[in-house]
């Protein structure tokens, strides 16, 4: 038996009819609701499935902050970087930081695109300072950048 407290996720499992189902996971972030059933799943790409969904808070793109580094460097995929200013994009509307987010996380639901690389913004104005090691030394925002993320493995000895 389960116990919901959650108005909201309750009443999307009464809406869904969970119990044909089960087992599954259900993940809420921000009032989004995502679930994928578990046997259909092996354990790995399960757990990839977890964390690529809490890392991208149901948005697309995932937010680089100091939590979702250590995640994004186990990724180990080429990175598009997006730097704006936060406040503006969260607001929405016809802002050009508004505009690069939703476009950014529109490019990254694309799943051939996805599967080569990571699509990702951060908050140009508290990491601002960051820019610059990636070639932005314009200081303006919005902002983009490609980290290739070049393994040690792949890079020739040296003689």
């Amino acid at each position: 038996m389960l116990l919901v407290d959650d108005r909201p996720l309750a009443k999307v499992i009464k809406k869904r009819k969970w119990c044909s189902f089960t087992p599954c996971v259900v993940v809420s972030i921000r009032g989004e609701t995502y679930f994928r059933r578990l046997d259909e799943w092996h354990d790995s790409t399960l757990l990839v499935w977890v964390e690529t969904t809490l890392a991208k808070g149901g948005t697309g793109a995932i937010e680089l902050t100091p939590a979702s580094m250590s995640y994004l460097e186990r990724i180990s995929k080429p990175m598009l970087l997006l730097f704006l200013n936060i406040t503006k994009a969260r607001l929405g509307g016809d802002t050009p930081d508004a505009q690069a987010l939703s476009a950014v996380n529109k490019v990254s639901q694309d799943k051939v695109l996805s599967e080569r690389f990571t699509f990702t913004y951060t908050d140009g104005i508290a990491y601002g300072d960051r820019m610059a090691a990636l070639g932005l030394i314009s200081g303006v925002l919005p902002s983009m950048a490609f980290n290739t993320k070049v393994s040690t493995h792949s890079l020739p000895a040296s003689t």
